[in-house]
C-alpha cells in the first residue's frame, strides 16, 4: 500500500465489458490444489492468534489521516445480505490528532503463505472521494529486512487520484508489486498495472467480490471476480500479470516474490494514493459520525498438491503453529575468549550438560517467565512459588511496535540443560528495538532486597556483539558494553553456551529505589524489559527469569578496588588519615568551594591575615557571600543528604557532615546544581572575581562516592554553558572522560593544570554577559551525572578551589604533546615505518609501497578510497568543502612529491569522511599498542574537529565543540607537523569507539574517520597519510602477524630532534625532544 513519486507503470487498462453484473467469481480452486488455510470469520470475535490488530496514527507512511483504533475492527454480519464478516470501519471523529478513525489487521508472523491460490470475498464501501480501501500481502521478512526490500503486493486498492479525475471511482483499481534493496528513490521498484472494471460489475457499491491471485515459481496473476479456471475465463478476469520467477539480483523482482507473503487488509482515509491531504476534501464522510464500512466474508489458500516450493505457517485452532518452513540453523560461532564473563554470571550447564542451579537452595521465587520444567522442579523443590508466568490476559509479553523478529527454537536446549526450547529475537529495520513482560495489578509486596534477579541469556554474534538494555521495573543496566548513560553489569562470552545472572536486588537500588515502584502490592508495570539498539539483525536471546531468595547465600557488599584515577589523581587521605595534599609552596588560592575547616584555616578564620592564602578579594566561597548554591529544576533535578560521622578530604570530620548528590529519576531527561553568584534563598552574593586565572594556576578538588555498582559518572563543569570546560570522572559517559576515582568511599583528589583544562572548553565563556571575569555572576562550578539518571547513587564534591606555587609554571607544550615536526631540515621524515602493522585510511602512493617494502604483510586493512568497497565522501553533495589549491606545491608530509587532502570552507557547515560498503574490521585495535597518525599544514587558525569511530577531537588552538577536547595544535607556517594519538587515549573520549549500533568493532558501518572545518569562508584543511600503526614489540609473540619470532634488539639511539624538527646533539638543556631509535620514535621530556 506503499505509494511513491516515481512511478514505473506497466499500465493495462482492461475493458472487461464481458463480465455480467454483480458477478460473483469462482470461490473454489481447481483440481489438484488443496485448502491449506482459511478463515471464514465466522466466530463472534477476531481470532487474535491470526490476526493483529494495528494501533496507531502515524499515517502509514503516506500521510494519511486517520488513527487505527480496536474499536473500529469487529465481527458482524452485513445487514444487507447476512454475512458473518469481518468489518472495518472508518469514522470521521476526533482521535488523538486524527479527524478519522478506521481499522487495519494483518497476519504478519501468525500466517503466511507462498504460492497458490489465494482468494478474498469483500464487499468495498463507496470511496468518492477520499477513502482508499487496500487487500494486499508483504513479506512476512518485514521486521528482519524493511520496506521494500520484504517485498509487498498490492491485490486490490481502491480510490485513486486518477479515478476521482475520471469519475470512474468506483470502477478503477489496480494491483502493484514494490520491491528493490532499498527506500531510496533509486533503490524502490515498483511495477503497477491499472484496471477498469465493467460498468455492470463496479467494484464498490453493495455487491461482494472474489479476487483471486494465481502465484507460482514463474508467474503472479490476479482476477477480478474469476468465473472458471478455462483459459478463456482467465484472459477475461485477469487484471495483473508478471513473470516473477526468482533471480539472484538486488533489482530483479522474482528475487523479492519468492518467498512467505502475510495478509493486510485495511480502509485507510486520505493520503497519497486519493491525493487528498486535508480533512475537508473526504467528502465521502462530510459530517462528524459518518461511517463507511468494509466487509471481508472469508480469505483462503489453496496450494498446489504437487508444488514442492509451496511454504506456509499459521497457528491452528488448537493455537499449535503449522508449518512446513525449517527453522534456520542455529549459527555455531566457536569459542570467544576475547569476552570476560561477568561477575553476576555463571556458566549455566556444567560439562556434561547439567545445570549449575541449585533449586534446592531456594526458599521463595516469583516466577517471570520460565519454562515447565522449571516450574516443576521449584515446586518439587519445596519453594513458596507465584506464578507471574505470561497469561495473555493481565500478564503479557509485549514486542514493542514490532521491532524484534522471534524466531521460536522449539525443542531447542535451554539453560536449564532440557529441550524446552527458547526464542531468539532479531532486531528489525526501525531503527531501534524493545519488548517488555507486563504486569498488571499483581501483588509483589514480598519482594525485597533480600531476593535476587535471575535470568540467562545466550549469544553467537561475536562480530557485532550486541549489549542489552535490561530493565527490571525501573532500575536500568547494560549487559555488554555500556551505552554512555547506563552502567554495564559486564558480558558474556558469543559462544552460543548459556550464561545465567544472579543480581542481589540491593545492588539494583543503586539505579532505581525502591526497586519495583512506590506500590508493589498492586504492581502495574514492566517487570523486566530488553532493548538491543537498532542495528538490524542484532541478536537477543534470553531464558527462564524469575525473582528468588536463597535459603544460603549472603548478599555481597560491593566496593570498588579496580579502577585507577588517572595522571591527575591520587587518595586524599594517606593510611594515617593525613590529607597529601600540602599547602607547601602554595602561594595563592581562589576558592570556588570550601568547606567550612578549610575555609577557616585558609583565611585565618576570615580575617584574611598576611599569612592567609586566601584573599579577602578572591574569596568566591559562599562562606564569602559570593557564591550561592542552586539544585535545577522545578521539581528539583538532583536530591541530596549529609554525610555524617565521616572525614571530609582533608581529614576532618565536620559539623554536620558533608552533602552527597544524586539525580532524580521520574520524568528527568536531565539535572544539575551549580553554585553561581545569583540573589535566592535568603542570600544575595556579591560578584566574584575569576579574573586571575591563567595558565599559572591547576585546580583543586575532591569526589567521593560509595556507588560500587553504578559507578555513577560525575561530571564537573567551571560555568554552566557547553562551550565551558567539562570535567568527566568515570567508566562510561556522554562526554571525554579525564579521568575516575574508585566508588569505595574513599576520597580522591585531582590537581589540574589550567591550560590542560582549555583544552575541555573555555573557562566561564559567557562571563562578557556576566559582568565580566572581574565581577562574574553567573554559575562558576556546576555538578551534574552527565546523561546517567539514579536516584540512589551518591556522590560528593569537595573544597574546589584553584592555586598556584612558587615552582616552575606548569609546563605547556602549545602544539600538544602528540605533535611533531614531520620533516627534519633536510626533508626527511621522523617516523620510521620499520617493525611495524597498519591499518590504512588514507596515505599515498609511495608510502604505501615504502610500507610493503620492508613488510609485505605489515598492512592488516586497507581502507582508503577506491579500494574495495571504501570511500572518501565530502558530505553535502560533495559541496560543504571546495577543493584546495595546494596539494603538491610541496613535499607532502613523508618527504615525497604525492598529493594530499586539501579542501576549504565556503561559508555553510562542513563535513567529509571515510566509510566502507562492507563495514570495516577494525578488531585489530583490540590488541597492542595501537596510534592514530596524521600530518596537518596551513596558514589559517581554522580549529578542525577529527573523529576515529564515535571518538570526536579538535586540533586547533580553542575547543571545536562540545565533547571535542583539543589533542594537539600545528604552527600555522605552512609546515607539515605530524600526529601520533595513542589509541588508549581515544578510547578515552568516549564510552564505545566503534558502538554496536553501527555494526561494532568487526564490522563497522559509520565513518571510520571524519573531518569538520566548521562554517567559515577560506578555511582550510589539508592533512596528509592517514594510517593507525602498531609496533610490532607492542604484541606478545602469539599475537605478531608475521612468523618470525626474534628477541628484540637492543636499543639504539638513531637521532635527537627538537620539537620544530631540527636534529640537535643532546637533550642537555630542558624541553621536548624527539629520540628515534631503531625500535621506533618516543618523546622524552627533561625538566
Amino acid at each position: 500500500m506503499k505509494t511513491h513519486l516515481k512511478h514505473l507503470f506497466a499500465s493495462m487498462f482492461a475493458a472487461a465489458s464481458v463480465l455480467s453484473g454483480a458477478a460473483q467469481g469462482i470461490d473454489t480452486a481447481p483440481e489438484g490444489y488443496t485448502l491449506r488455510w482459511s478463515d471464514e470469520f465466522n466466530s463472534p470475535t477476531l481470532n487474535e492468534a491470526i490476526w493483529n490488530i494495528e494501533v496507531n496514527g502515524n499515517g502509514g507512511g503516506n500521510q494519511e489521516l486517520q488513527y487505527y483504533r480496536r474499536e473500529n475492527v469487529s465481527m458482524g454480519v452485513d445487514p444487507t445480505t447476512g454475512e458473518n464478516c469481518l468489518v472495518l470501519t472508518a469514522r470521521r471523529e476526533n482521535f488523538s490528532g486524527r479527524s478519522f478513525t478506521s481499522g487495519r489487521v494483518t497476519s504478519q508472523n501468525k500466517a503466511a503463505f507462498k504460492h497458490g491460490i489465494i482468494q478474498a470475498r469483500i464487499k468495498f464501501p463507496n470511496t468518492a472521494n477520499g477513502l482508499w480501501p487496500a487487500y494486499w500481502m508483504m513479506g512476512n521478512d518485514m521486521n528482519r529486512y524493511g520496506w521494500p526490500r520484504c517485498g509487498e503486493m498490492d491485490i486490490v486498492e481502491l480510490g485513486h487520484a486518477n479515478g476521482i479525475a475520471n469519475g470512474t471511482q468506483n470502477r478503477y483499481f489496480g494491483g502493484t508489486l514494490h520491491y528493490g534493496p532499498n527506500a531510496t528513490n533509486e533503490g524502490h521498484q515498483y511495477i503497477s498495472q491499472e484496471y477498469l472494471a465493467p460498468e455492470d460489475n463496479p467494484i464498490t457499491g453493495n455487491d461482494y467480490h472474489i479476487i483471486t491471485v494465481e502465484w507460482d515459481n514463474n508467474n503472479l496473476y490476479m482476477y477480478y471476480d474469476l468465473q472458471s479456471y478455462t483459459a478463456a475465463n482467465k484472459r477475461k478476469a485477469r487484471y495483473f500479470s508478471l513473470a516473477v520467477p526468482y533471480e539472484d539480483g538486488e533489482y530483479s523482482v522474482g528475487h523479492y516474490f519468492q518467498k512467505p507473503f502475510f495478509f493486510l487488509f485495511n480502509l485507510a482515509v486520505g493520503g497519497t494514493y486519493p491525493s487528498i491531504f486535508d480533512p475537508a476534501g473526504i467528502t465521502v464522510l462530510p459530517n462528524a459520525g459518518d461511517e463507511a464500512k468494509m466487509y471481508i466474508d472469508w480469505v483462503r489458500v489453496y496450494q498446489k498438491d504437487d508444488d514442492a516450493d509451496a511454504q506456509y505457517t499459521y497457528v491452528d485452532e488448537n493455537g499449535d503453529t503449522i508449518t512446513n518452513i525449517e527453522e534456520e540453523p542455529e549459527p555455531e560461532p566457536g569459542p570467544d575468549t576475547e569476552t570476560p564473563l561477568s561477575s553476576f554470571a555463571t556458566k549455566a550447564l556444567d560439562e556434561n550438560g547439567q545445570t549449575t542451579f541449585d533449586f534446592d537452595d531456594v526458599s521463595d521465587v516469583v516466577l517471570i517467565s520460565t519454562s515447565q520444567g522449571v516450574t516443576g522442579h521449584f515446586q518439587a523443590a519445596g519453594a513458596n512459588v507465584i506464578d507471574l508466568n505470561v497469561n495473555d490476559q493481565n500478564r503479557n509479553l509485549y514486542i514493542w511496535e514490532n521491532t524484534y523478529v522471534p524466531t521460536v527454537r522449539t525443542n531447542g536446549v535451554n539453560s536449564f540443560g532440557w529441550e524446552e526450547g527458547y526464542t531468539r529475537y532479531n532486531v528489525a529495520t526501525v531503527g531501534w528495538s524493545g519488548l517488555g513482560f507486563n504486569i498488571a495489578d499483581e501483588d509483589l509486596s514480598m519482594v525485597d532486597d533480600t531476593y535476587w534477579l535471575h535470568f540467562a541469556m545466550r549469544g553467537t554474534d561475536q562480530d557485532v556483539h550486541t549489549s542489552h538494555e535490561v530493565y527490571l521495573a525501573d532500575a536500568k543496566f547494560i549487559i555488554g558494553n555500556s551505552n554512555g548513560s547506563l552502567a554495564s553489569l559486564g558480558d558474556f562470552p558469543r559462544d552460543g553456551e548459556w550464561y545465567y545472572f544472579d543480581i542481589p536486588l540491593s545492588a539494583l537500588e543503586q539505579f532505581y529505589t525502591p526497586v519495583l515502584g512506590n506500590n508493589p502490592a498492586q504492581f502495574n508495570n514492566n517487570i523486566i524489559s530488553f532493548l538491543s539498539g537498532g542495528l538490524v539483525d542484532a541478536e537477543l536471546c534470553y531464558d527462564n527469569i524469575f525473582l528468588y531468595k536463597s535459603k544460603s547465600k549472603e548478599i555481597p557488599t560491593y566496593t570498588d578496588t579496580e579502577t585507577t584515577v588517572g595522571k591527575y589523581g591520587y587518595k586524599s587521605l594517606d593510611e594515617s588519615g593525613s590529607p597529601v595534599f600540602s599547602f607547601d609552596g602554595v602561594t595563592d588560592v581562589v576558592p570556588l568551594v570550601l568547606s567550612q575547616d578549610t575555609w577557616e584555616s585558609l583565611t585565618a578564620g576570615g580575617t584574611y591575615g598576611d599569612d592567609s592564602l586566601v584573599k579577602a578579594e578572591s574569596d568566591n566561597s559562599e562562606q564569602a557571600g559570593r557564591n550561592n548554591f542552586f539544585i535545577w529544576g522545578d521539581p528539583q533535578t538532583m536530591g541530596v543528604k549529609q554525610v555524617t560521622d565521616t572525614p571530609n578530604s582533608f581529614g576532618r570530620i565536620p559539623y554536620g557532615g558533608f552533602p552527597a548528590y544524586t539525580s532524580m529519576t521520574d520524568g528527568i531527561t536531565w539535572n544539575g546544581a551549580g553554585w553561581a553568584s545569583i540573589a535566592g534563598q535568603g542570600m544575595t552574593p556579591e560578584p566574584k572575581d575569576l579574573s586571575m586565572i591563567d595558565d599559572t594556576y591547576r585546580l583543586h578538588f575532591s569526589v567521593r562516592s560509595d556507588a560500587a555498582v553504578s559507578h555513577i559518572p560525575v561530571m564537573i563543569r567551571l560555568g554552566g554553558t557547553t562551550a565551558d570546560a567539562t570535567i568527566v570522572l568515570g567508566k562510561y559517559a556522554s562526554l571525554p572522560i579525564i579521568g575516575d576515582f574508585p566508588r569505595d568511599g574513599e576520597w580522591y583528589s585531582f590537581d589540574i593544570p589550567v591550560s590542560e583544562l582549555k583544552k575541555y572548553g573555555q573557562l566561564w565563556s559567557n562571563a562578557p554577559a556576566n559582568g565580566g571575569l572581574e565581577a562574574y555572576t553567573d554559575y562558576a562550578l556546576c555538578i551534574y551525572t552527565d546523561k546517567t539518571f539514579y536516584n540512589n547513587s551518591y556522590f560528593s564534591i569537595d573544597n574546589v578551589f584553584f592555586y598556584k606555587t612558587d615552582d616552575e609554571t606548569p609546563d605547556v607544550d602549545p602544539l600538544g604533546e602528540y605533535t611533531t615536526k614531520s620533516l627534519d631540515d633536510s626533508g626527511n621524515s621522523y617516523f620510521d615505518l620499520a617493525d611495524k602493522e597498519y591499518i590504512l585510511i588514507a596515505t599515498n602512493g609511495s608510502v604505501t609501497g615504502q610500507m610493503q617494502a620492508i613488510d609485505p604483510n605489515c598492512i592488516i586493512a586497507d581502507y582508503r578510497d577506491g579500494v574495495g568497497g571504501s570511500h572518501f565522501y565530502n558530505w553535502g553533495d560533495g559541496n560543504t568543502y571546495t577543493p584546495g589549491e595546494q596539494s603538491q606545491t610541496v613535499p607532502d608530509s613523508f618527504g615525497g612529491d604525492e598529493g594530499w587532502i586539501d579542501l576549504v570552507t565556503n561559508g555553510g557547515w562542513t563535513g567529509a569522511g571515510f566509510i566502507t560498503d562492507n563495514g570495516a574490521d577494525l578488531s585489530a585495535l583490540e590488541t597492542g599498542d595501537w596510534y592514530l597518525h596524521f600530518s596537518m599544514r596551513g596558514i589559517d587558525q581554522c580549529s578542525h574537529q577529527i573523529t576515529l569511530g564515535a571518538a570526536k577531537f579538535t586540533i586547533g588552538s580553542t575547543i571545536f565543540g562540545e565533547g571535542a577536547p583539543v589533542l594537539g595544535n600545528y604552527a600555522r607556517d605552512g609546515e607539515w607537523y605530524s600526529f601520533d594519538i595513542p589509541y588508549q587515549v581515544l578510547k578515552s573520549l568516549t564510552t564505545d569507539v566503534f558502538p554496536s549500533s553501527h555494526g561494532g568493532i568487526s564490522k563497522y558501518t559509520d565513518n571510520i574517520m571524519t573531518l569538520m572545518s566548521g562554517g567559515g569562508f577560506g578555511d582550510e584543511i589539508q592533512i596528509d597519510n592517514i594510517f593507525l600503526f602498531r609496533n610490532k614489540t607492542s604484541l606478545d609473540s602469539e599475537d605478531v602477524w608475521n612468523d618470525e619470532s626474534t628477541e628484540p634488539a637492543e636499543e639504539v639511539i638513531l637521532g635527537i630532534y627538537d620539537m620544530m624538527g631540527r636534529q640537535v646533539s643532546s637533550m642537555d638543556e630542558p624541553g621536548i625532544y624527539i629520540v628515534r631509535t631503531n625500535q621506533g620514535s618516543r618523546k622524552v621530556l627533561i625538566r
